[in-house]
């Protein structure tokens, strides 16, 4: 592959996650609304390759799945890069799921111990981080 292709990829995976200051707290998004099947185990991925590569500690992360279907190979990459991810995270607020994507949530959060809450709205879940 050359490299002109895969810095095209590696721009539309970075076009899903931006830092935006909130309170004085720096809330590192990951807004994967609305992305399809094909298209999410490679945004998280990118995503958790991202916040290893930066390395900073006690990050505060919405991640967006508001229009998201979570199949298993999105949750399976969820769980398998909570463990690379955890020495970073802080806080994890994430938008948009489903009750039943919340069991899963709270099995990752206890597996891994990751303080992870679930809210209806990107503000709501930026109050929490800032608090």
């Amino acid at each position: 592959m050359n490299s002109s292709y895969l810095d095209q990829k590696k721009r539309q995976l970075n076009r899903h996650r931006h830092y935006m200051l909130h309170r004085n707290v720096k809330v590192y998004h990951h807004d994967y609304n609305g992305l399809r099947d094909h298209e999410i185990v490679p945004a998280i991925e990118s995503s958790v390759d991202a916040i290893v590569e930066r390395a900073e500690e006690d990050l505060c992360i919405i991640i967006d799945l508001r229009q998201v279907k979570l199949d298993h190979r999105a949750l399976d990459s969820f769980r398998q890069t909570s463990a690379l991810s955890k020495p970073y995270i802080k806080k994890i607020a994430v938008v948009g799921i489903y009750e039943i994507q919340m069991a899963f949530l709270n099995y990752i959060s206890n597996l891994f111990g990751l303080h992870i809450r679930a809210f209806d709205t990107i503000e709501k879940a930026s109050d929490w981080l800032a608090e």
